[in-house]
């Protein structure tokens, strides 16, 4: 990956959502989360609001925010006509931040960002489950969005702050230029068991624990496991 200039604008939150603290499930069992125009309090184990009332809380903090692409939706959109209602904005895979310009290829595991007054940090991607498959009614979707790299990533806060929508994402520091969250999921989800490469993908620095503790599994163990079940790849 080409160097990259620090204190640059790498995009601006086109969108931030959050769980109503109140609200009703669809008929599929998915509740939208709600868009939120109005300052967010970004807090160690999540986002909350006060207009309209909104809150989540993640007992990982590895996992406080969830980012997704929105220049993915065209793809989406494109492979599943039927569910032009559904990915007509923001909110369709249940994450919090919404962009354009930046993807899990040209962002890198340790990434921090400043946005608004708060400080965060890439951790790892996201891993799709059947939640992505029933919300879509298509088979594999989960393997999809692994494949294609189209599953979104996690933020740990650094610094609490708030923020809103229009404010920049400000890259502040880029420890590990050479490890875009695609290349290390790639590890991850194609379940590679090559040791020299697993000892360098967890030697990371600001890696989530959760993959650092499975690829020095992988490496202890020669097996290969699905991150999000423990099943295994092969």
């Amino acid at each position: 990956m080409e160097k990259m200039e620090l204190s640059k604008v790498l995009t601006t939150l086109g969108a931030i959502l959050c769980d109503p603290e109140t609200g009703k499930a669809t008929d599929s069992g998915f509740r939208r989360k709600l868009s939120i125009e109005a300052p967010v309090l970004i807090g160690f184990h999540g986002i909350s609001a006060t207009t309209p009332a909104a809150r989540e809380e993640h007992k990982d903090a590895d996992k406080a925010i969830h980012h997704y692409a929105y220049e993915h939706y065209d793809v989406w959109r494109a492979l599943m006509p039927q569910h032009a209602e559904l990915l007509a904005a923001p909110g369709a895979f249940s994450e919090n931040f919404s962009t354009m310009g930046v993807t899990e290829r040209t962002l890198c595991v340790g990434d921090i960002f400043k946005v608004g007054s708060a400080l965060i940090q890439v951790t790892q991607g996201r891993e799709a489950c059947n939640t992505m498959v029933n919300r879509f009614q298509r088979v594999g979707m989960d393997q999809d969005m692994h494949r294609t790299a189209r599953n979104g990533w996690f933020y740990r806060v650094l610094e609490e702050g708030s923020a809103r929508v229009g404010d920049a994402l400000v890259l502040r520091e880029r420890p590990n230029p050479e490890w875009s969250i695609a290349r290390v999921q790639d590890i991850i989800f194609q379940g590679v068991l090559n040791e020299k490469t697993l000892e360098t993908a967890s030697a990371l620095p600001y890696l989530a624990h959760d993959w650092r503790k499975l690829l020095e599994q992988r490496i202890a163990t020669g097996v290969a496991e699905k991150a999000a079940t423990g099943r295994p790849y092969l």
